[in-house]
């Protein structure tokens, strides 16, 4: 009679298989965790780059505009005043704070000092908000004005002073923010 000799075959017994899988899913689950993350935070960085690139225009617009016009000095409260160099255009600013939800920088061109605001044009693109928007202008009275050109406290080269705080709605927990202050000189010269 011949015997049979019964070779054993090697294999993954349950146990092991289980844990196989167990060390694998958790495996996949850092992977995952690690891909969200760097992409959550990539996500936020694009967003912070364009809020950057919105002040940075906002800040070269209103430079340019201070540095090319009059400082208007008789301008309503909380309103930037500019007036063109021929004095037949007047440039206001503002900032409409009146709704907590959307809150936006204007600029208005008008014929006429103080004719309203009928044409407000966005100085930042639509999904950025305006928190704060500040500016005080030194002197405070004008030193053009032929009453104030004996006195030596005002006879100074208007400077403007800005300050604001914009932010996005980003997909993190937290919004996207800058903040800028800065001192501009009118380059306007009588």
């Amino acid at each position: 009679m011949k015997q049979v000799v019964k070779k054993s075959r090697k294999a993954f017994t349950l146990i092991e298989m289980i844990i196989a899988i167990t060390v694998f899913t958790i495996f996949i689950g850092f992977a995952i965790s690690s891909y969200l993350t760097f992409h959550r935070a990539d996500q936020e960085a694009l967003v912070t780059r364009g809020l950057i690139m919105d002040a940075e225009s906002l800040m070269d617009t209103l430079s340019e505009a201070i540095q090319e016009n009059k400082i208007f000095y008789d301008c309503d409260s909380g309103v930037l005043c500019l007036v063109s160099p021929d004095g037949e255009n007047l440039y206001t600013y503002t900032w409409d704070a009146e709704e907590e939800t959307v809150s936006k920088l204007a600029y208005d061109k008008s014929g006429v000092p103080l004719a309203g605001y009928e044409n407000p044009v966005l100085l930042h693109s639509a999904n950025v908000q305006v928190s704060y928007f500040n500016f005080s202008i030194f002197p405070g009275v004008n030193p053009y004005d032929p009453e104030n050109r004996g006195i030596n406290e005002v006879q100074f080269q208007p400077i403007v002073t800005v300050d604001f705080s914009i932010y996005s709605k980003a997909n993190s927990r937290e919004d996207a923010r800058v903040n800028l202050h800065t001192s501009i000189t009118s380059r306007f010269y009588q």
